[in-house]
């Protein structure tokens, strides 16, 4: 109990209750793509395996970098520059990239195959099916 050091009234609050509100996370978001790898012990354990991550170096230590492109540049003297936009297949990196920058927190990811395999609807249905598994998102 505090000392009191002048006359005067004094309210004092006692907490009966516990709080009301308790903060709960309720929108974890999964994010389902092609990976230039999906390793977290040996090569490929994490394909198809719900993975919580918490940064976008996590992201890159199992699932890689994003795919490297190659990006036509024209110069035409007189016209100036023609640039190209490249075929962007696999963009789950970027993505993540994106979510990360604009203040992502924890997130689930599924590697549903790597860069350089074809993408096909079934492999993103797999991936879906995978993390319906999980609690949280």
């Amino acid at each position: 109990m505090p000392t009191y050091r002048t006359p005067d009234v004094y309210i004092e609050e006692i907490s009966v209750f516990p709080p009301s509100v308790a903060e709960v996370e309720s929108a974890i978001p999964a994010f389902i793509g092609y990976t230039e790898k999906a390793d977290m012990v040996v090569a490929g354990d994490l394909q198809l395996k719900p993975t919580l991550i918490r940064s976008m170096m996590q992201f890159e230590q199992y699932f890689g970098k994003p795919q490297v492109l190659d990006i036509p540049v024209t110069v035409v003297a007189n016209n100036g520059i023609t640039v190209n936009p490249p075929a962007l297949k696999y963009n789950l990196a970027y993505c993540m990239q994106m979510f990360f920058a604009n203040g992502g927190g924890k997130c689930y990811i599924v590697s549903v195959g790597n860069y350089g395999d074809e993408v096909d609807e079934a492999d993103l249905a797999k991936g879906l099916r995978e993390i319906s598994h999980e609690d949280e998102p």
